[in-house]
């Protein structure tokens, strides 16, 4: 579809004089990367809200968290801790995280998950909520030691599932937001 309007805004109709602009977000994984000197409750708080935030779907969900490797061990766990606090339910009653869209998005969501806890180690989540007020709901989910080139890593979950991917240092961190299978 991106590429469909990239086409068309790209084609100039007879009397337009400037060329149309178009910014387009094509499925990118956004990444969030953990510095080493950073303020690390900042980032944790930072990291849970720009994943679970609307339940992960939003184009700008924090989906890849990119950590250095002197503060990984402690952001998991806080990271495990912060996400232990969000409740799950009708964002009415005042819950950090609403329902997913519909059954289809929970079931792809899901199955995400399952291939997730082969490709790395699950910290916390990774069910579906059975919630009385109806509603598709899954928990928040970490996956860590995720290879960036994992599926979990790569392709587009639009839902509250966070990948966390180990990086040496800051450099090492910056070419692991291009990395990509060639498969």
């Amino acid at each position: 579809m991106g590429l469909d309007i990239h086409a068309r805004a790209a084609q100039t109709k007879p009397g337009q004089i400037w060329i149309k602009r178009a910014i387009l977000e094509m499925g990118g994984k956004d990444s969030i990367i953990v510095s080493a000197d950073c303020d690390l409750d900042a980032a944790v708080e930072g990291v849970v809200a720009a994943a679970f935030g609307f339940s992960g779907q939003k184009c700008s969900a924090c989906s890849r968290a990119i950590v250095e490797d002197p503060v990984y061990d402690v952001f998991l766990e806080r990271v495990r801790e912060r996400v232990g606090t969000l409740r799950v339910g009708d964002p009415a009653g005042n819950a950090n995280m609403g329902p997913v869209v519909n059954r289809s998005a929970m079931g792809t969501i899901l199955s995400y998950i399952e291939i997730g806890k082969g490709e790395g180690r699950l910290l916390t989540g990774g069910h579906a909520v059975t919630n009385a007020e109806g509603g598709y709901y899954v928990e928040p989910t970490v996956i860590a030691d995720v290879a960036p080139t994992a599926r979990i890593a790569e392709e587009e979950i639009f839902g509250p599932v966070l990948a966390v991917i180990r990086a040496h240092d800051f450099d090492h961190a910056l070419g692991l937001l291009t990395t990509r299978s060639m498969d």
